[in-house]
């Protein structure tokens, strides 16, 4: 069997994918059937059955046989024992991916594949995979696994991504000595001494975790790609000694200030340390093979490190996440030795003057944003730009567009363009993606020419009339929020169209909507004439915003089951029996209503938001069931008693102002208890 690295692999031993800000985040979706094939050895396996009946413990011997494995594994499907229900519900949920027929398919297709993707499936067991020894690779990301403890086994492996998960221990795949990849951002992970027997490992992604120290790799010296961003580090010594790597991602850690070890690393191809606390760049000065670099300005003293760089294709600086322009902002003209440069991200630096873009003919991709522009000639100078975004520049004349004939994607909002030089867009014809968002535009005429559009932003204008979307039949997201538009007739015919705004406009009617089966976003909010009625049924729609349209009555989207987030705040509903029957729901949002009655809700069990302050809710027992509320806003009701609520163990953000209980007077142990085994939310709340 040939194994074929993954394209992050790839990327660090010499492909340049010019924009990577979450390395590694995005897997190969594999699928199982082109690799499946009779095991390499025969394998033989026991259950150990210690209750009188069949097993999730599926642990290999040398005297079972594969026939008696694959009758376990099936039986395992087909249990009706509650004890293994989520084991259950894992079986059905591949046999549904991969189209198995029957349990006993499944088992023959656990036993022979060499690569599964499981990702996205919610599973909490993969107990099932015990004795899929021969899998190589493995994709469990966007899961709900707390443990590794079923993969322990699978020594095969060689690429395993676990990412998006619970999982906090890692001693489970410290055995698993043939990693190549190893996938494991999103969890919660702190400790990752399990990982330094895996000396195979070229891939490794641990983002977003809680990690401090990244000693133990230390023995990992064949690493290639190390993700290790949104963490809690406080220097990164450990990678002096990696001098294989060639992609390197530490963002976010903002308790590192020495970069000093990274100039060893004089592999490396691409650089990401945005939101880091470093000062001075001249760690950068041996890195010469460096072809992408990304950085924050906000506490930048010293960029001469960025001299002698002269292979740089991709270069991203922004000031932080505060939007003040940088204390030291970078002085763009250090670049121009990277006449090879193809993607340039230079975000409220202060740049005024873009003549250095002459030294980079060939830019494929521009972003001034903030940046307050008085010389532009230097934009006529790049021809070959697909992408230019120059959002807050001053702009009021975009004659230099004429220079850009190969642009798709455009971003012009928050400048003072008016009409007639907006009308120059209108000669871009292979543009696909346009912000004029809060502009000084009054018209959407010039769009009329604009046939390859798919994306469009046009929200906080002063438009009127819309019809020059008629002929627009790509159109997949479209943004006219807030401009003085009474009808959407022009959007009649639209079946690409996914997301949808046309909040605080005075639309009546959404009939037209009706063409669109693919709608799974609308916004119509803040339009108080809205005809409810007329609403089509969204049989793909995620996310409804119908916020303050007059709504007194929602039985009109109780079929809307795919919904998972749902806003009907500031509205007159008495009753919510529409939302009885979205188990989808995640955020549910019914704020400042004439709501008392909350029983509608008690079976929606993954909501995780909800919002329902400025209402007359006394009785908050239906929320008990909401085991997976992490937020809950109850102020401004008449609550009495927070008993009904001790069992919300998730629940992090909670408010219960301006209810009687709110009152110390009235709290007391009965009515809002304090013991240990209340959730901590309702617990500190009921001690203050």
């Amino acid at each position: 069997m040939t194994f074929n690295l993954s394209p992050l692999l790839l990327i660090a031993v010499g492909f340049l994918v010019l924009s990577c800000a979450e390395a590694g985040s995005k897997t190969t979706q594999r699928t199982a059937g082109a690799d499946s094939q009779a095991h390499d050895s025969e394998t033989v396996h026991k259950v150990s059955d210690n209750s009188g009946g069949i097993t999730s413990d599926l642990e290999t011997t040398d005297s079972d046989l594969p026939g008696p494995v694959a009758m376990r594994i099936a039986e395992l499907c087909e249990s009706t024992d509650p004890k293994f229900a989520e084991t259950v519900r894992t079986a059905q949920a591949i046999r549904q991916r991969y189209a198995l027929k029957d349990c006993a398919a499944l088992a023959s297709f656990l036993l022979q594949s060499y690569d599964l993707n499981l990702s996205g499936l919610s599973l909490k067991d993969v107990s099932i995979l015990k004795s899929s020894e021969q899998l190589k690779r493995l994709n469990l990301n966007d899961n709900a696994l707390s443990n590794l403890d079923s993969l322990m086994d699978l020594v095969n492996l060689e690429t395993l991504q676990v990412e998006r998960n619970h999982v906090r221990d890692l001693s489970s795949v410290s055995g698993l000595l043939n990693l190549v990849e190893l996938g494991l951002s999103g969890n919660t992970i702190a400790d990752i001494s399990a990982l330094i027997p895996l000396k195979k490992l070229k891939v490794l992604q641990i983002s977003r975790n809680s990690i401090e120290d990244l000693g133990p790799i230390a023995t990992l010296t064949d690493l290639r790609v190390l993700s290790a961003h949104t963490n809690f580090l406080q220097n990164v010594n450990v990678v002096q000694g990696l001098s294989e790597l060639r992609f390197l991602n530490i963002q976010g850690n903002f308790d590192i200030v020495d970069l000093t070890p990274v100039s060893k690393l004089i592999k490396l191809t691409s650089l990401d340390v945005q939101g880091s606390g470093v000062k001075d760049l001249s760690f950068l000065q041996p890195l010469q093979n460096l072809q992408e670099l990304k950085l924050t300005s906000e506490l930048i003293q010293n960029y001469s490190g960025l001299a002698n760089l002269t292979k740089l294709v991709s270069f991203e600086i922004d000031a932080g996440a505060n939007l003040f322009p940088a204390q030291k902002p970078l002085d763009p003209t250090l670049l121009m030795k990277n006449v090879g440069m193809k993607k340039l991200v230079l975000i409220n630096q202060g740049v005024s003057n873009v003549e250095f873009l002459k030294a980079m003919p060939g830019l494929k991709s521009l972003n001034l944003n903030f940046s307050p522009l008085d010389k532009v000639e230097g934009l006529r100078s790049v021809p070959e730009l697909i992408q230019f975004s120059c959002s807050y520049c001053a702009l009021a004349k975009i004659d230099f567009l004429s220079s850009m004939p190969q642009l798709e994607i455009l971003e012009l909002s928050s400048n003072p363009i008016e009409d007639k030089e907006m009308a120059r867009v209108g000669e871009l014809t292979k543009l696909r993606s346009l912000g004029a968002y809060d502009t000084d535009i009054t018209s959407a005429e010039f769009l009329k020419k604009l046939s390859n559009l798919e994306d469009l932003i046009l929200g906080t204008n002063d438009i009127q009339d819309i019809s020059s979307l008629f002929g627009l039949a790509k159109l997949s997201k479209v943004d006219i929020s807030s401009n003085n538009i009474t009808t959407i007739s022009s959007l009649a015919n639209k079946p690409k169209l996914i997301a949808l705004d046309i909040a605080s406009n005075d639309i009546q009617s959404l009939a037209v909507l009706k063409d669109s089966p693919e709608l799974i976003r609308l916004d119509a909010s803040n339009n108080l004439g809205l005809l409810h009625a007329d609403l089509p049924i969204f049989s793909k729609i995620e996310f409804l915003d119908v916020r303050k349209t007059g709504l007194k009555n929602c039985q009109m989207i109780a079929s809307l089951k795919k919904l998972r987030e749902l806003v009907l705040a500031q509205n007159e509903l008495t009753d919510i029996g529409c939302v009885r029957d979205m188990t989808a729901l995640r955020l549910l949002n019914v704020q400042a209503n004439q709501l008392s009655d909350l029983s509608p809700i008690k079976d929606l069990v993954s909501v995780r938001t909800f919002i329902a302050a400025a209402n007359s809710i006394v009785d908050t027992s239906p929320l008990s069931s909401l085991h997976q509320l992490d937020t809950l806003n109850l102020s401004g009701n008449r609550v009495v008693s927070l008993v009904p609520l001790v069992g919300l163990m998730d629940l992090v953000n909670f408010r219960i102002a301006a209810n009687p209980i709110a009152d110390k007077v009235n709290r007391n142990k009965a009515l809002c208890p304090t013991d240990a085994t209340v959730s901590p939310a309702i617990r500190s709340f009921c001690q203050q």
